[in-house]
């Protein structure tokens, strides 16, 4: 694909194509991505997949689209019924992913274990 060529080894790095390519890719130059609630969660796909799926860099592939922002609403769905369920658990997760270390295995519930699904409810 010849329009991503920003350098060679010759000549180096094209600063005006990639100022260009950076400037048409950023998300809120994108029309799709202006007015999605998640676009700053995304960035607005891969420019790749996005070039396969439409044959063009800027229009974001629509089923990724779709696919991340339900990922999201579900991250946010665990974190806030885990800050309800256990704060304490969700502080260990926070620091461990600011830390960069391996992620914090918590135990998974049995099926007799008495869980709440709104116990943060009950503290209001």
């Amino acid at each position: 694909m010849e329009e991503f060529r920003l350098s060679d080894v010759f000549t180096g790095v094209d600063s005006a194509k990639q100022e260009e390519f950076l400037r048409d890719t950023m998300v809120d130059e994108k029309p799709v991505c202006r007015d999605c609630w998640a676009r700053y969660f995304c960035g607005g796909g891969c420019y790749y997949a996005a070039a396969l799926a439409n044959c063009d860099h800027r229009i974001p592939h629509s089923a990724k689209c779709e696919l991340t922002r339900r990922l999201i609403e579900l991250a946010i769905w665990i974190l806030t019924e885990l800050r309800g369920w256990n704060p304490h658990a969700l502080k260990r997760l926070v620091e461990s992913v600011f830390r960069s270390e391996s992620p914090v295995v918590f135990p998974i519930p049995r099926e007799n274990d008495s869980i709440p699904a709104y116990a943060h409810c009950e503290n209001r």
